[in-house]
């Protein structure tokens, strides 16, 4: 965020504040490497649970942030206090639809993230079964056999 602000709004950072960044952005990959190759010995059933609650804490701040951006945009065009302070709402409003998007559950190629532990647990929708019509015509050939062989072993058992 810092990094995106300063491109927008024309200011620029001293070097130790990018090289903080750069030191922040790798730590934080390392963790989460470290933390992928931990998950890879839970049960399934526990990364269903763990990710479904993560997708939808995602959805839920992805919808807040686009709210208070909106909404932050609007007013300081209502207040009249110009367009100064448009790049922090309007970065954060990028970010909040990006995690919307990004949680979405109807997508007409299948969920946006396909190796997550939520996609690999669900089973796929089974096609939908189609009807079948009864037709009174007649019956199945080997149904008119059974009930044939049925009846001429019930008259033999009779005699």
């Amino acid at each position: 965020v810092p990094t995106i602000y300063s491109v927008l709004s024309g200011m620029s950072f001293e070097g130790t504040t990018y090289v903080a960044l750069l030191i922040l952005f790798t730590a934080g990959g390392a963790i989460f490497l470290w933390h992928d190759q931990m998950l890879e010995d839970v049960p399934n059933a526990s990364k269903l649970v763990s990710a479904t609650i993560y997708t939808y804490l995602l959805k839920t701040v992805g919808t807040v942030l686009s709210l208070v951006a909106v909404l932050s945009l609007v007013l300081g065009m209502i207040l009249g206090s110009g367009m100064e302070g448009w790049v922090m709402p309007l970065i954060m409003l990028a970010y909040g639809l990006l995690l919307m998007w990004s949680t979405q559950e109807d997508l007409p190629g299948g969920p946006v993230f396909k190796s997550s532990p939520i996609a690999a647990v669900l089973p796929k929708p089974a096609a939908p079964r189609k009807k079948a019509v009864a037709s009174k015509s007649k019956k199945p050939a080997a149904t008119k056999r059974r009930k044939t062989v049925k009846r001429k072993a019930t008259k033999k058992r009779k005699k």
